[in-house]
């Protein structure tokens, strides 16, 4: 018999779909079927988005109609917990996602899915509540919960004589960070409408819901929507009389910060289980379709924002709610069927192993606070399930055409 590249008896060679997609004998002997080993895919990797949805109060919000757009257009509804996932992307990229539910401010999102899957929380706010502003005199407006739905929020807009060139009709939402930059919003402000300039710099005062803390070295920031990036404004954000302050020269979407970093973040991995398909010694090829396994999706505490809290020594429900909307994780990583679609045939002689894994990310994100003076640092561990990779293998030996008995 002439040499096959596979003519060690007894030994299995192993061949994965990363070096090669088909296996080739070069001969066999005369009365010996030929074996044609199957094409298999390449490494397999998903990519996600997905998220939970809530109102200003933290409650999940279920039925938002959300739409993704970008290189994959699809639309779902959130469930019952206010969650929504886009699985199996097949792309990196930028993606927008559009959300609208009856009642409630419709909300934009870009994304950039530069990793496997990304995790976001979404603050839906109600409709806000229009206030009609004149020019030619000062205005003192005081937008309140009533108004614009901000939880047990009150936010005031000094508008000085000579500010507006005409009477106008104003609004402000408490927002979602529409970009998911860091470091994390103590809030976000949309002021609308958009665009409009001040002729004078009007004052907004953000009163502060934290008791005894503050936020630490607060700074304004500003959404340019040209680069879709947050800027840091020159004006100083200032604390008296228990309210951040600071100045704007026009409406557009604002947030303070300068109380969050990301501290850490470590990689894992965790595998996937596969049966094998074996045909090594079978007697016809084998029909390998798809083949199931459970992944998982979500975002889960390891460091929760009560126990971040409790170590830091920090006895203040509201210090730690603005945590918790603040990172807004899931209470746990949810298991999810699927399906991995092989869609070959196995000859005989041939097994095919799979190896699975999914990777996952745990990040640490540190508070910073003031009190009495004093800087207290919280820091919160939260661990996000990414993307599946699913390798395929192709194992053969040399047999004698694989008849039965």
């Amino acid at each position: 018999m002439k040499t096959s590249i596979f003519s060690n008896v007894g030994k299995i060679v192993l061949l994965t779909a990363l070096t090669t997609t088909s296996l080739i004998f070069t001969s066999c002997s005369q009365g010996e079927d030929p074996v044609t080993p199957p094409i298999i895919p390449e490494v397999v990797v998903t990519y996600g988005i997905d998220g939970v949805v809530t109102d200003i109060k933290n409650k999940p919000l279920p039925g938002v109609t959300v739409n993704l757009s970008g290189t994959a257009e699809t639309i779902v509804s959130t469930d019952a917990d206010g969650v929504f996932a886009f699985t199996k992307l097949a792309k990196k990229g930028a993606y927008t996602l559009s959300l609208n539910k009856e009642a409630y401010n419709n909300i934009i999102k870009k994304i950039n899915l530069k990793n496997d899957l990304i995790s976001v929380a979404i603050v839906l706010p109600f409709t806000p509540v229009e206030v009609e502003v004149a020019a030619g005199k000062d205005n003192n407006v005081i937008l309140d919960e009533s108004k614009t739905n901000l939880t047990d929020l009150s936010v005031e807009l000094a508008i000085t004589e000579g500010a507006l060139k005409a009477d106008e009709t104003i609004s402000v939402t408490q927002s979602t960070d529409p970009i998911d930059a860091e470091p994390i919003s103590f809030i976000v402000l949309h002021y609308q409408p958009d665009g409009l300039v001040f002729e004078k710099p009007c004052i907004i005062s953000i009163p502060n819901t934290l008791g005894e803390y503050t936020i630490s070295t607060p700074q304004l920031q500003y959404l340019n929507t040209k680069t879709n990036k947050w800027e840091v404004q020159k004006q100083a954000v200032t604390f008296a009389n228990n309210k951040y302050n600071t100045e704007i020269n026009h409406f557009s979407c604002y947030k303070i910060d300068g109380h969050s970093t990301i501290r850490a973040t470590v990689a894992s991995t965790k595998d996937i289980s596969f049966e094998s398909i074996d045909n090594l010694n079978g007697y016809k090829a084998v029909e390998v379709k798809d083949l199931p396994y459970v992944s998982q999706r979500g975002t889960v505490y390891v460091i929760s924002p009560a126990e971040a809290a409790k170590k830091a020594g920090i006895n203040n429900k509201n210090v730690i709610q603005m945590m918790e909307v603040a990172i807004a994780a899931n209470t746990a990583l949810t298991k999810v069927k699927e399906v991995y679609g092989a869609n070959t045939t196995l000859p005989v002689g041939v097994r095919m192993d799979i190896v699975g894994k999914q990777s996952f990310s745990t990040v640490e994100h540190e508070f910073r606070f003031v009190k009495e003076g004093k800087e207290v640092k919280a820091t919160i561990a939260v661990k996000t399930a990414g993307a599946v990779t699913i390798t395929p293998s192709l194992y053969t030996k040399e047999h004698t055409g694989g008849a039965g008995n």
